[in-house]
């Protein structure tokens, strides 16, 4: 899982454009609405119960490694096509933490797996919580197949769809039939279930100009909630599968924020810090993430005084 997530930062960053165009459909279909419901947000679910049990300092090392900054972060002399290269994986690595740390789209899932596990001859049904333990089956004599699993609430559907929904609109004005399609697709129809009166809270309907010789469609805008309450940088890229709407989003809510300002006679110069959303408290049962935050990896680099640079305090 970790590796699908340097993957798709190592095709961001270019280290694999030898390979092609098809090599960023790969990147663009990972995160794709049909296709990131069992993707990306399964990846990460299942990266954040891994940050949420594991100690912080291991799992941020694995991390380093996987991505493959050590290099960068140990202040190793490197030529400037490595340098441009690394600084681009440690923006990914960055990126993909606070997105660990913050997303809350599955994590919260309670759910009881009966699992049927296999030692030898003896068989039995054990039921285990997959939020309260993590399970790792080394022995190849012993398996476990995951047989049921029930009652799935992360965030509930409309708090979700209320993301997707202006996260769709922060990236630019659209038609009915073009949010409809973009939204991710999640189980049940779940995506679709409250569309209708999710958009009609978040946005305005413009009406196309009228004589006009072309046919043209009306298109939905944001309202002020959707940069007030629901705009997110960070779930916006996980979402884009080009990364100009992350920037076309802030330069959107760049304008809002400084008409605003104008209409309250306030006169400020200089780009604008992207708007990040405090991570919210998971239930208790499925860990906490946020307690890489508090690891003293990535802080300070230090010689181990062995045969490697480290990144600890």
């Amino acid at each position: 899982m970790e590796d699908s997530q340097s993957l798709f930062y190592e095709i961001l960053a270019g280290v694999w454009v030898r390979n092609g165009l098809q090599i960023k459909g790969q990147a663009m279909t990972y995160i794709q609405a049909n296709f990131c419901n069992s993707m990306v947000d399964m990846d990460i679910y299942w990266l954040q119960i891994c940050a949420a049990h594991l100690p912080a300092d291991q799992f941020l090392d694995m991390c380093i490694d996987v991505f493959g900054v050590r290099e960068w972060l140990s202040l190793t002399p490197m030529s400037p096509a490595q340098t441009s290269e690394q600084y681009a994986m440690v923006e990914g690595l960055l990126t993909f933490l606070a997105i660990l740390v913050s997303s809350r789209t599955n994590l919260g899932i309670k759910c009881l797996t009966y699992f049927k596990m296999c030692k030898g001859k003896e068989r039995y049904n054990k039921p285990v919580s997959l939020n309260s333990a993590l399970f790792w089956e080394n022995d190849e004599s012993k398996f476990i197949q995951c047989a049921r699993l029930r009652a799935a609430a992360g965030n509930d559907e409309l708090t979700q769809s209320k993301l997707e929904v202006a996260t769709l609109l922060a990236a630019g004005d659209k038609t009915h039939s073009q949010l409809l399609e973009l939204m991710p697709e999640r189980s049940g129809n779940a995506h679709t279930r409250n569309f209708e009166a999710v958009l009609q809270e978040l946005s305005e309907y413009r009406a196309p100009p009228k004589g006009s010789e072309s046919l043209e469609q009306g298109l939905f805008v944001p309202k002020p909630i959707v940069w007030e309450q629901y705009y997110d940088p960070l779930h916006l890229l996980q979402r884009a599968v080009h990364r100009r709407d992350f920037h076309t989003s802030m330069d959107r809510f760049t304008a809002y924020v400084r008409e605003k300002q104008k209409a309250a006679g306030i006169t400020v110069q200089g780009a604008l810090w992207p708007p990040l959303r405090p991570a919210q408290a998971p239930p208790a049962a499925a860990g906490d993430p946020r307690q890489l935050c508090a690891s003293g990896t990535v802080r300070k680099p230090k010689y181990d005084g062995k045969t490697k640079w480290t990144v600890r305090i």
